[in-house]
């Protein structure tokens, strides 16, 4: 699978955080909000992640499995 550090970063830091906003996801990990915001909806596109509306992301449950993964590397 082919997944960018930001695609990483989000996954992993939804996993820690639980739902949220792209704005805050970047300030966590030091990414730019629009590249976070991107790569989300990149990310629901392949069925990680889901836009709960509002503008809050959630891990759907194959991002769960993906970002347990990350996490054990």
């Amino acid at each position: 699978m082919d997944l960018s550090p930001s695609e990483r970063a989000i996954l992993v830091d939804l996993l820690l955080h639980g739902d949220d906003m792209p704005s805050n996801i970047a300030e966590r990990t030091d990414f730019a909000r629009e590249t976070i915001s991107r790569n989300c909806s990149r990310l629901v596109e392949r069925d990680f992640a889901r836009d709960k509306g509002g503008g809050v992301y959630k891990l759907t449950n194959a991002g769960v499995l993906i970002a347990q993964n990350i996490q054990s590397e």
